[in-house]
């Protein structure tokens, strides 16, 4: 798993969300590098990381972050980094010294027993057309998280020159996408 290491003062582990990878942070970057020591996560299949069997089972996979990462620090996550940020907290608690969750929800989709997350019938649509045109969606997945934002349309624009998830060493196969799919929709780490 790739992690970048950069600026100093204490430690900042952040997580990117589902199809994106660690350049989502740079604007905090740029403002954070000086007051920590960040750890930029690319998650198995995304950015720099490449996609691993393993890498949709929970315990080895933060088995993997915890023998990567420092003993302690802070920790940013956004959405599924959020998931795995808190899951991460759940296994460790010794090890996370401030949890920041961003636009994260403990799950993304409603059971009987969790009604603030999408829809079983929105994410069905959504994981048929992500089956159907990968890079379409996930094109139209990444306009609806800038909509409305300052500087969307730049934000967009650096989307579409890195592409979210195929590192240079992964042009040789499809990542896995169906299987990232389903961990999102039966991983939940709530009480």
């Amino acid at each position: 798993m790739f992690i970048k290491r950069v600026g100093q003062g204490p430690d900042l582990v952040m997580v990117h969300g589902w199809s994106m990878h660690s350049g989502v942070w740079q604007p905090l970057i740029e403002l954070l590098a000086d007051k920590f020591t960040l750890h930029l996560v690319d998650l198995p299949g995304h950015g720099q990381s490449d996609w691993q069997a393993e890498a949709l089972q929970i315990e080895p996979l933060l088995a993997k972050l915890a023998d990567s990462l420092p003993l302690t620090a802070h920790w940013l996550g956004w959405s599924l980094g959020g998931q795995l940020s808190l899951a991460f907290a759940s296994r460790y608690p010794q090890r996370v010294n401030k949890l920041i969750l961003l636009a994260a929800n403990p799950k993304f989709v409603t059971s009987d027993d969790w009604h603030c997350a999408m829809d079983a019938a929105v994410f069905a649509v959504f994981a048929g057309q992500l089956d159907h045109n990968q890079r379409e969606t996930l094109k139209r997945f990444v306009m609806l998280q800038a909509r409305g934002a300052e500087g969307s349309v730049i934000q967009f624009s650096c989307w579409q020159s890195k592409p979210p998830i195929m590192s240079p060493t992964q042009k040789h196969y499809r990542p896995d996408w169906i299987c990232w799919k389903h961990w999102i929709y039966v991983h939940s780490w709530h009480n």
